[in-house]
């Protein structure tokens, strides 16, 4: 009986003495894209997202990379993360897309894109003939309007003409 006590005392002594493990704390990263482009990253064995929203769950302290990645036609209109606009910041590479991070996650965070359609002169949520006929009328009125800079050359001529046509091939 004395032995039978001694050994349940030593167990349970062994318990209470035996490192806690703790269980990683994690947190909910929301990534959220309108039509039009996809929000992507490598963390989490690959999440991806395109006219929706995802979650997935990141580690206390972990750094993940995205990428937002606007369609064919398409271009990111506004980049929000954690309710704050960062769009007047971000950087885009050769292939228009933006490569960030969410670094030291302590809380859950978000990230929402929103895409809208590049010359969409007349804002009608199509890329078509009125559009083109808008380009050829500022280009004609030697007029400028970013939005039908398709090469990005600060300035209007055949060459964005030409963009527009590819682009809706």
């Amino acid at each position: 009986m004395k032995q039978k006590l001694l050994m349940m005392m030593l167990a349970v002594m062994a318990l209470i003495a035996a490192p806690q493990v703790a269980k990683a704390q994690t947190y909910t990263v929301t990534f959220t894209a309108s039509k039009g482009g996809t929000i992507a990253t490598d963390y989490a064995g690959g999440v991806s997202v395109n006219n929706g929203t995802t979650t997935f769950q990141a580690a206390k302290g972990a750094t993940v990379q995205f990428t937002v990645t606007p369609d064919k036609g398409y271009k990111l209109s506004s980049l929000i993360v954690d309710g704050f606009d960062v769009t007047p910041y971000v950087q885009y590479d050769s292939n228009n897309k933006v490569n960030s991070n969410i670094n030291n996650i302590q809380n859950n965070r978000s990230v929402k894109a929103t895409f809208v359609l590049r010359a969409d002169l007349n804002n009608d949520g199509k890329q078509d003939i009125a559009d083109l006929m808008a380009m050829l009328t500022l280009i004609s009125n030697k007029s400028y309007n970013e939005a039908a800079d398709l090469n990005k050359d600060k300035k209007l001529d055949m060459k964005d003409v030409k963009a527009f046509v590819e682009m809706i091939e």
